[in-house]
Formats: structure tokens, C-alpha cells, sequence
């Protein structure tokens, strides 16, 4: 079972030191601070409101011209 243990933990570490962390070094820099992991995720939660309030409004108007439903 060690060899399982030593495989995953190698390569968490080779994931850290050669993509997580040159990643994060990215928004440090004044050319590129729009692909900071920051500035990323708060876009995709943005992007995804959006979709998520977008299809929630479709939803909310089949329902309301729907009169089988149950209110």
C-alpha cells in the first residue's frame, strides 16, 4: 500500500511546484493581473449567476403561464 501512498503524494507535489504555484505568480504581474486564480474564479461565479438567473427566469415564466400548476 505504500506504493500508492508515495505515487499520490508525489504527484500533489509535482502539481504544486509546477502548475498550482507558477499559476499564482501570474497575478503578480502588472501585464497578466486578469489571470490571477482570483480574478478567474470570481469571473466564473459571475458567469454563472448570470446562466443560473437567466435560466431561473425561463423557468419562472413557463410556470407562470402554466395554470395546471400546482401554487
Amino acid at each position: 500500500m505504500d506504493w500508492l501512498a508515495y505515487a499520490l503524494g508525489d504527484f500533489f507535489v509535482w502539481t504544486f511546484e509546477n502548475l498550482l504555484v507558477p499559476f499564482g505568480d501570474l497575478g503578480n504581474s502588472e501585464n497578466f493581473w486578469f489571470i490571477s486564480p482570483n480574478f478567474l474564479f470570481v469571473m466564473l461565479g459571475f458567469l454563472g449567476l448570470g446562466l443560473w438567473l437567466s435560466i431561473q427566469s425561463k423557468y419562472n415564466k413557463a410556470a407562470a403561464s402554466d395554470p395546471n400548476q400546482i401554487k
